[in-house]
């Protein structure tokens, strides 16, 4: 085997390993789980929940804001969590579309199709989508429908 074919194996396989891994980033989150994650006592890490979904193009369109964000904050000590209403049965197509969008974050899917049992649980919100937590110094703070801009997105985290 020369060296360039050797090479070329040893990117392939490097890319596959990274291909798997972002493929396999997504897991499935119970209402339970959920609502811990949202009312557990936080250290000094500020979270961001997002409810988004696929098929919401104002969810879709808001997206690269939070990739910016993300870098912009990252020294920052900011958490970004995303919560898929795809539904239980779409994980695949949820899986290929946050890898070829190459999504920032911890990225979830909730495990039902009840999604009314998740929204009456989480409490201030109507059930629209894209909807956003913040949970911050031990307070929380939501922003429903989808962010215009990076700037107006920024200023809800640190404001």
């Amino acid at each position: 085997m020369n060296c360039i074919s050797f090479f070329k194996r040893l990117i392939l396989i490097l890319l596959l390993f990274l291909s798997f891994n972002a493929f396999s980033q997504v897991k499935l989150i119970s209402t339970d789980s959920l609502l811990h994650l949202i009312r557990a006592p936080k250290d000094s890490t500020t979270i961001v929940i997002n409810f988004w979904a696929t098929w919401c193009k104002p969810c879709v369109k808001e997206l690269p804001y939070f990739k910016e964000a993300d870098s912009i904050l990252r020294l920052k000590n900011v958490q970004f969590i995303f919560i898929s209403f795809d539904g239980e049965g779409e994980l695949k197509k949820v899986k290929k579309f946050i890898k070829i969008q190459n999504l920032i974050g911890k990225q979830l899917l909730f495990d039902s199709n009840d999604f009314n049992q998740l929204i009456t649980s989480v409490g201030d919100w109507e059930g629209n989508i894209p909807y956003t937590i913040l949970l911050k110094n031990g307070q929380r703070k939501n922003h429903e429908m989808n962010f215009s801009s990076i700037k107006q997105l920024l200023k809800f985290i640190e404001k």
